[in-house]
């Protein structure tokens, strides 16, 4: 997929994009075709960093991502021009993220807004799920209480200035509870924090409560079947198209191990599972590394869309046509020198429809893998 710069205006002015890497602050030179560090931010460094979007009619501005940014999380801000040249005072109309390829979790869940240069830059942080709100100085999600200068000062997440009007931070690597993430930004006024100071933009981060750096690193054979297993189903491009994941990086925090993994009493139910089946039991496992195999349970999971919730056939085939994908993928994959071997992929249970407790229907299936040895 061609990933594309657009924005739609009517000002009918020269509109243009500047990209910075979230990660570092860093800037992409048009000029120069390289990423590098923002250095003295003036009209001139400006112009060398701006893409310029060709008017395509109806007050629509397109061009194509630019080939020479690296793998990682940029963010576009667009601008229109105002006067004959490419200023660094020209009016910002939007900032946009891009998930350019490989980006680590930290990378893909830091906060980001664009503002005017020299400012205070806050973010206040509240959960999806239960609309709680972030304490930087107890560092756990709570209860909003009552929303008043003092309890905003407690939620007050400070951003880094990065120069050129941006500002970043990395979510709190002390919060445990996976889940969606709404971030608003402020600008800071006068001394104090107050209720009244001008909220300017939000983001949305999905955050996976502990980083991949923090799993175990398997030792055994059976460990590392079910790493094995769950990489293979995240370089399906089928199943991240599923779970809407930008690569297999991402798609791996959706399909969990072992077990569903309850966080604050909150039960995030991912797209899948990788676990052991009642099948493998632990005497058959083999000494002798070169005869290694077994069997694996895999489960894909998935909510009902609405249009189908009434209409049951439609909705386990909906299912299917996702699972089915996938299955044909892992296979391909599998037959490829140095993956993971499947020898054989059997039904055990489903597709089964159940009700969650937050009434959302849910399609399921259960799976068992056979494997043999890869290293």
């Amino acid at each position: 997929m061609i990933k594309k710069l657009a924005i739609a205006h009517l000002l009918e002015k020269t509109t243009y994009a500047v990209l910075r890497r979230r990660l570092n602050g860093n800037i992409y030179n048009t000029t120069t075709g390289a990423e590098e560090a923002l250095w003295t931010w003036n009209n001139s460094r400006k112009a060398a960093c701006a893409v310029v979007l060709p008017d395509r009619g109806g007050g629509y501005y397109t061009e194509n991502f630019p080939k020479g940014c690296d793998d990682g999380v940029w963010d576009a801000f667009y601008f229109v021009r105002l006067g004959d040249d490419i200023d660094i005072n020209d009016r910002m109309l939007y900032l946009e993220k891009f998930i350019n390829g490989a980006a680590s979790i930290e990378e893909r869940s830091m906060l980001a807004a664009g503002h005017t240069t020299g400012k205070t830059v806050y973010a206040i942080i509240r959960s999806q799920d239960d609309a709680k709100v972030w304490d930087v100085g107890d560092n756990l999600l709570e209860v909003v209480g009552t929303w008043d200068n003092a309890r905003k000062a407690e939620c007050a997440y400070a951003m880094d200035d990065k120069g050129g009007g941006y500002y970043t931070k990395v979510f709190p690597s002390s919060c445990t509870t996976a889940g969606t993430y709404h971030i608003f930004y402020s600008e800071k006024l006068g001394a104090s924090y107050d209720i009244n100071d001008r909220w300017f933009g939000r983001d949305k981060v999905l955050w996976f409560g502990t980083a991949e750096a923090d799993e175990v690193v398997p030792t055994g054979a059976r460990g590392k079947a079910m790493v094995n297993l769950r990489n293979l189903v995240a370089e399906c491009e089928s199943f991240q198209a599923w779970t809407g994941a930008a690569d297999s990086v991402e798609a791996r925090n959706y399909l969990f191990m072992t077990a569903y993994t309850p966080a604050d009493g909150v039960f995030i139910k991912p797209f899948g599972l990788v676990c052991r089946t009642d099948n493998d039991k632990d005497e058959t496992i083999a000494v002798d590394a070169d005869n290694v195999g077994g069997d694996l349970e895999l489960r894909f999971e998935d909510t009902i869309p609405v249009d189908y919730k009434k209409v049951p056939k439609n909705a386990e085939l909906y299912f299917l046509n996702k699972v089915e994908t996938v299955l044909a993928e892992m296979w391909t994959l599998s037959r490829q020198a140095g993956k993971f071997a499947i020898n054989s992929i059997t039904l055990i249970e489903g597709p089964t429809q159940y009700k969650e407790k937050a009434g959302k229907f849910i399609n399921g299936i259960r799976l068992m893998v056979n494997w043999g040895i890869v290293e």
